[in-house]
């Protein structure tokens, strides 16, 4: 299992990221690498308890990211709405098959990315700044939808896609251990 080049790569890769929730700590972010992380270790810990491939924690997981990431008065005003979402998409994992895994994993990035722009956009109009921050993180949400979309449409070049992107994912993973309020991360436009 070591000798596998892919799982090298994939072991690099949460060791590189388990860092940033710590990073991060106490920042708007944290949660979202926090759950992030919690995803590979619970899917990486399948994949040695019960010898499984499973990836179906990453939907409750991913969820969480989602919600991690949405302005706090929508979660109050929409609070059972969320936890709906939640509970249903947490119960899926155990229902649903792999293929349907994959698409609802790739939807909830998407979403993910739709509310990163969202910030991204809000802080260049707010504040005419551009925050390269957030714009990391919607590359790698880009990254992440792109990897699902290669593994669902099956393309014969997915694996490698899935190589590529994640030795990009750890470069990406050496960026995140730079504070998010670090000022040298927010571009001031005139």
């Amino acid at each position: 299992m070591f000798s596998n080049p892919l799982f090298i790569l994939i072991y690099f890769d949460i060791i590189i990221w388990t860092v940033i929730p710590f990073r991060q700590l106490g920042k708007k972010y944290f949660y979202y690498f926090y759950f992030n992380t919690l995803g590979d270790y619970l899917t990486l810990y399948m994949r040695f308890l019960f010898h499984s491939s499973t990836n179906f924690f990453y939907i409750p997981c991913n969820t969480l990211m989602l919600l991690a990431i949405l302005d706090a008065s929508y979660i109050k005003k929409y609070k059972l709405i969320y936890i709906a979402v939640l509970f249903t998409m947490s119960a899926t994992f155990f229902l649903i098959n792999v293929d349907n895994n994959f698409i609802l994993n790739a939807l909830i990035h998407f979403l993910i990315l739709i509310t990163l722009s969202k910030d991204f956009i809000k802080i260049y109009f707010k504040e005419r700044k551009i925050s390269l921050f957030v714009a990391v993180i919607i590359l790698d949400e880009s990254i992440n939808i792109l990897r699902y979309l290669g593994v669902i449409s099956g393309a014969s070049n997915g694996y490698f896609y899935f190589y590529v992107s994640t030795a990009f994912e750890i470069l990406v993973g050496f960026f995140f251990w730079i504070k998010e309020d670090n000022p040298k991360l927010l571009i001031q436009l005139k």
